[in-house]
């Protein structure tokens, strides 16, 4: 194997590993981000009728959607981005059968 395509290889994936641990993270910061100084994150809806927040209620679920939706859509690429990152880490790693049999 060529060493300059290994090394583009290895620069690839460790490109893919990186964005696969950011994705995750931009995702958790995401659902914990504050839109509301009176929320603390997307898991809490404030009934203003009764003048508290109800943490973890169907009303926070269905009221911040989006940002949920859009977390585990970043999740999810960053899981598809680390399998596709160690898959190409490996197969850059792995010595060709014909560069073991000159060895031998």
């Amino acid at each position: 194997m060529d060493p300059i395509g290994r090394e583009r290889r290895l620069v690839r994936a460790a490109r893919l590993l990186a964005a696969g641990v950011v994705l995750p993270l931009l995702a958790w910061w995401l659902t914990t981000w504050e839109g509301n100084y009176h929320l603390g994150s997307v898991w809490h809806y404030v009934n203003q009728a009764e003048s508290r927040a109800e943490p973890w209620s169907a009303a926070a679920i269905e009221s911040n959607r989006e940002h949920l939706v859009a977390a585990a859509l970043l999740a999810v690429a960053g899981l598809v981005c680390l399998v596709a990152g160690l898959t190409v880490a490996v197969r850059a790693r792995r010595v060709p059968a014909e560069d073991r049999e000159q060895d031998r």
